[in-house]
């Protein structure tokens, strides 16, 4: 992109561990921020999740694994990095900074009701019950209200503005799902606004 179009900025998305991997990178290698106008986050678990830190710990917990191993296309390489202790020992070593890289979090937890809408076919319903699962997993251990992977206050990270979202399980921003109170399209221009807002009121980045 910046050798197509050389004048031009990036705004970045990333949702689950794809938010967690952009802030890696813009750290990891700093001459990648003079090409971002922005970065959003959608259930980021950027201080790490409980989902995952479980099951790296328990592999007996096999429904609990599969679950995890569905999302993350069956590779524990994968998502074994979000686990509390590698988390911290990411942050330690490359903190992320919201106010350098001007950055929209948005943090949600579920409801997890069985709404009519969301039963139109099998696959939808697997889909509410394997998250309703993790959530009221993690509501049992933690009592943190979550979004069946990632309670709210492990998806902020330092200086990002952030954005609270009721009803909505980890996999809605990534798969639309009949019945969900968000589209995805209208969600991606609202945190595109609050980006640009951010920017405007905070004068992070002028260019």
């Amino acid at each position: 992109m910046h050798l197509r179009f050389p004048s031009k900025k990036l705004v970045i998305y990333g949702h689950s561990k794809g938010g967690c991997d952009i802030a890696l990178a813009l750290i990891k290698y700093p001459e990648l921020q003079e090409h971002m106008y922005g970065v959003i986050t959608m259930q980021a678990p950027y201080n790490g999740s409980y989902m995952i830190d479980w099951v790296v710990n328990n592999p007996v917990d096999k429904a609990a694994t599969k679950v995890v191993e569905t999302l993350f296309a069956g590779e524990k390489a994968a998502y074994e990095d979000l686990a509390y202790p590698s988390r911290k020992a990411i942050r330690e070593q490359y903190e992320f900074d919201g106010r350098k890289i001007p950055t929209v979090n948005m943090c949600t937890y579920g409801g997890f009701e069985l709404k009519k809408e969301n039963l139109d076919t099998i696959n939808e319903l697997a889909g509410l019950g394997s998250m309703r699962f993790c959530h009221d997993v993690i509501m049992k251990a933690v009592g943190t209200k979550n979004d069946g992977m990632v309670a709210p206050a492990d998806g902020r990270m330092p200086g990002a503005s952030l954005v609270y979202l009721e009803n909505m399980y980890h996999t809605e921003p990534a798969m639309q799902m009949p019945g969900t109170e968000y589209k995805n399209g209208a969600l991606s221009q609202a945190l595109l606004a609050c980006l640009l807002e951010k920017i405007s009121r905070e004068g992070t980045n002028t260019t």
